[in-house]
């Protein structure tokens, strides 16, 4: 029964004090004593001080096409007017109360690089607390769009650095200065976008000289540093791409008296045109940096259009009926064919040699020629007996037709157009995997 009563006791008095603490009558007669003679125009100290803290809320988007950042959150400003100070004890405890911009003075800011509404940060609905000490604290919110310059090198692995610029407008740094509070940017609130990872903010003071007035006014930068997301664009560009890179390649696969190697390679080509047409819209129109990947799409173009002009070579080649020059034979037998292994990759021995020979010559003249040829290639020509053009051939690896060296020609091909696609995909992801490892962890 005591316990209760005690509680009973506690409650009333804790109720009386929120009751003394905030009274209509005596709030009325505070803000009557500090506001009657108040000047809303003249500023509270010859040199008043301004601290900030931005709260960011979300990353709105980044467009590298326009360079513009959109951010959402709100200030937190904090200053201090003597005139607003009172003591306590006179007005029944009354620790703060709250007013706006058409009572009170408060500092004229300007976030300089906007893009859309370059206007003083002004809301009347905005309410100012005020506490016994003269300290005022004011938090507009807002979403600020600002101008970002955009560096492309490294897209789609970028990392972007924007800012949010606020000045003193009309006040020089002799009358009003400003200063950050703590790291400058609160991220507390933050969430998360879908795009962006947020890996650093803060803020910054700064000063600057204009050039008309000669007078130096201080300005806080508050800066984000991101990185992109390379998901999305990995599945739906580079992936694309890095396939019809090989599809290009692969049209020296196809036999030229298939029909289909010039229809094939068209048909890459116009894909790829395509597809470049549909991620041109994506990629940042800016002559500033030039992008890897940019280059990167305009060597695999480049190869894919001349893989047209070296199929029709190929089938100029196939469709030739006169005799292989000695010098083409000698080059092809001695230098392409080996790079290509198109007898092996080690020096084979002369009866093997002899044996692949034979092959490619039973394929050329039918298994009539070949019985010939082989009793022939077995045998050692008598004394005096001269060997005949086909024995000269096959012992000298020699006697191929233009289908052998069209073939030969579209086997190089094919391996020089691997390795150059290879080398050239695997040095655009080192680089811009180093610079996607070298960025922090997100917030």
């Amino acid at each position: 029964m005591t316990g209760i009563l005690l509680l009973l006791v506690v409650s009333v008095l804790a109720h009386s004090h929120v009751t003394l603490a905030f009274d209509v009558a005596n709030e009325t007669l505070l803000r009557s004593d500090l506001l009657t003679n108040y000047s809303l125009k003249s500023r509270p100290n010859v040199v008043t001080t301004v601290e900030l803290v931005f709260n960011v809320i979300t990353i709105n988007e980044l467009v590298t096409r326009t360079q513009k950042f959109s951010v959402s959150g709100y200030f937190t400003v904090v200053w201090n007017d003597t005139r607003l100070m009172w003591n306590r004890k006179q007005y029944n405890d009354i620790k703060f109360f709250f007013s706006d911009e058409t009572e009170i003075w408060r500092p004229s800011l300007v976030v300089t690089n906007a893009i859309d509404n370059l206007d003083v940060i002004a809301n009347e609905n905005i309410p100012l607390r005020v506490n016994s000490e003269g300290k005022i604290y004011w938090n507009p919110p807002g979403i600020y769009q600002t101008h970002c310059t955009i560096d492309i090198t490294y897209y789609p692995f970028d990392s972007q650095e924007c800012s949010v610029i606020v000045q003193s407008w009309g006040y020089n740094l002799r009358e009003l200065d400003l200063s950050k509070f703590g790291s400058g940017v609160e991220t507390a609130e933050f969430e998360r976008n879908g795009e962006w990872n947020l890996i650093q903010a803060f803020g910054e003071r700064e000063e600057r000289t204009h050039d008309v007035d000669a007078e130096t006014y201080a300005t806080v930068t508050f800066v984000f540093k991101m990185q992109r997301k390379p998901d999305y664009y990995g599945i739906n560009i580079i992936l694309p791409v890095v396939v019809l890179s090989i599809l290009s390649a692969l049209v020296f696969v196809l036999p030229p008296d298939s029909g289909e190697k010039m229809g094939y390679s068209l048909t890459v080509l116009l894909a790829f045109a395509v597809f470049l047409t549909l991620i041109a819209d994506r990629m940042p129109t800016t002559s500033r940096d030039t992008s890897y990947m940019a280059v990167y799409l305009s060597v695999i173009l480049c190869l894919s259009g001349l893989s047209v002009v070296l199929t029709i070579f190929v089938l100029d080649l196939n469709c030739r009926e006169d005799q292989v020059p000695p010098w083409l034979e000698r080059i092809t037998n001695a230098i392409i064919m080996p790079l290509i292994c198109v007898r092996g990759c080690r020096r084979k021995s002369r009866s093997v040699a002899v044996s692949d020979d034979m092959k490619l010559q039973k394929v050329r003249t039918g298994p009539t020629q070949t019985k010939d040829s082989v009793s022939n290639a077995g045998e050692e020509p008598t004394a005096g007996e001269e060997p005949t053009a086909r024995e000269s051939s096959t012992r000298s690896g020699a006697g191929l037709t233009w289908k052998d060296i069209a073939r030969v020609f579209d086997a190089f091909m094919f391996r020089l157009y691997m390795i150059v696609i290879v080398i050239i995909s695997a040095i655009f992801f080192t680089v811009l995997g180093i610079q996607a490892t070298a960025s922090g962890s997100e917030i």
